[in-house]
């Protein structure tokens, strides 16, 4: 598995692609929360749908979290770490995400990641800001289907507005270390 590492403000951000994962069954998944509990929550989200973050208890998600802890302790080659949080999200023409972090208390210590699901073209890139910079420089990435994007927990981040008439959907998760 091949995977790259880019330092923006030096904060890391490691970028894997999951090659064989078969990302229709869980779009499904995620329409299929969306059917049962259409309002979701409203956390960073400006629109769209967010599921509540307990995705990692759900059985059915619990292949997905073997697939991306197998990923992710590939990395980090620390078979301790865990998610601690999961969501997806459903962002329709013109949803967003308002500049937010997933920090917490509880945990110092805590790595963010999001697989996006299905990216059309122009719905919206993810943005990180600079911590260091009153001037707020910010690293824009592109996101493409069947990758994984990890980054600080504590690091501000936004996702511009879907500008396409399809819908991406991302599964977020925060890792404790």
């Amino acid at each position: 598995m091949e995977h790259q590492k880019i330092n923006i403000f030096e904060i890391p951000l490691i970028k894997l692609i999951l090659k064989d994962l078969d990302t229709s069954h869980w779009i499904s998944l995620l329409y299929q929360l969306k059917k049962e509990n259409p309002g979701g929550v409203s956390k960073s989200n400006g629109g769209g749908y967010q599921s509540e973050d307990d995705l990692h208890l759900n059985q059915l998600f619990f292949p997905l979290i073997e697939i991306i802890n197998s990923s992710i302790n590939k990395i980090f080659k620390d078979p301790n770490l865990k998610i601690m949080g999961m969501w997806g999200n459903i962002s329709s023409f013109s949803n967003f995400n308002w500049p937010h972090s997933h920090s917490s208390d509880k945990l110092t210590q805590m790595i963010s990641g999001v697989l996006y699901l299905q990216v059309p073209k122009n719905s919206g890139d993810i943005v990180f800001c600079s911590p260091y910079d009153v001037n707020i420089q910010v690293f824009k990435h592109t996101p493409i289907e069947k990758e994984i994007i990890l980054f600080p927990a504590n690091t501000q981040h936004l996702v511009y507005p879907n500008e396409s008439n399809e819908d991406r959907l991302s599964i977020a998760f925060n890792i404790s270390l």
